[in-house]
């Protein structure tokens, strides 16, 4: 085998090699931070929400004592959840809510 054609097939390998590796540390890397930030999002969003519910008068804490008090309050998220995210059902994508529909509107959305 020509000693060029060998030192060529020798780095891409090493070049292969080399990228496979940076593509594993990178993604480890990416992982790494998205999971950091989604945890710190949903640190301040349970404060948030928190503070949201102390001041409407919801519950004080995550955790309802009344089992139909509750229920309602699951009732109300899942209907609001509903008209924000599928009031228009679709077959392939599975629905348009009232969140798409504002989005579209240059000032609102």
């Amino acid at each position: 085998m020509d000693p060029v054609l060998e030192a060529l097939v020798w780095i891409v390998a090493g070049a292969l090699v080399l990228g496979l590796v940076a593509f594993i540390v990178l993604k480890w890397i990416a992982v790494r931070i998205a999971t950091r930030v989604a945890a710190e999002a949903e640190r301040r969003m349970a404060a948030a929400l928190a503070h949201g519910m102390r001041r409407t008068g919801g519950p004080k804490t995550a955790i309802v004592e009344d089992e139909a008090l509750q229920r309602q309050y699951l009732a109300q998220i899942d209907r609001i959840a509903k008209v924000m995210d599928g009031l228009v059902p679709m077959p392939v994508i599975g629905g348009i809510g009232l969140d798409a529909v504002v989005g579209l509107v240059p000032v609102l959305g």
